[in-house]
């Protein structure tokens, strides 16, 4: 059965914007990114974004993105920024307009190293240990991305992204996602 639309969801830097794009490209999709779509309306990367307003008024705009991107026309795949899943301002209609969702997960140990390769994200400079305190969130962030999605895919980081894109396909089909 297929869907018009794959919704992509996963702690900071699990893989959702590469295996997206990929999938997205072998299946004939349309392919969004939330953070890009956020960062190309307003100007300014998330990063900045998140510093400059807070919490709150990011995630405000990120549900607006959320809206926007899901009424879309079209097969698409949507990749969800790290902490959407726990944004309480995107409604229920959103949420069901992004259906099914996919949670991409991956071991902590790699999340660790992909999120601090680039310095410390804004969302845990406030941190005394930001190691510690991203393990907690992402520790969260699964719990509720492990209630809100309709299946999990376990991603094997050692695969090169096109083979990675090739057994996620696999997966979406055996899943009837595809």
């Amino acid at each position: 059965m297929e869907k018009s639309v794959i919704t992509l969801a996963g702690v900071k830097h699990c893989g959702k914007s590469t295996l997206g794009r990929l999938a997205a490209e072998r299946c004939g999709f349309a392919f969004f990114d939330a953070d890009a779509e956020l960062e190309r309306l307003h100007g300014k990367g998330t990063r900045e974004l998140f510093r400059e307003l807070g919490e709150e008024q990011f995630r405000r705009m990120e549900s607006e993105v959320l809206s926007l991107i899901s009424g879309y026309p079209g097969h698409k795949v949507i990749s969800l920024g790290g902490g959407a899943v726990t944004n309480a301002f995107v409604t229920p209609e959103t949420w069901n307009a992004l259906h099914p969702l996919v949670m991409i997960d991956i071991p902590e140990e790699t999340a660790c190293e992909r999120v601090f390769a680039n310095g410390v994200p804004a969302y845990l400079e406030k941190y005394s240990d930001p190691v510690a305190a991203l393990r907690d969130i992402n520790s969260e962030r699964r719990a509720q991305m492990k209630k809100k999605c309709d299946a999990i895919y376990n991603a094997a980081p050692e695969l090169s992204p096109e083979d990675q894109a090739e057994r996620f396909i696999e997966f979406l089909e055996k899943e009837g996602i595809l």
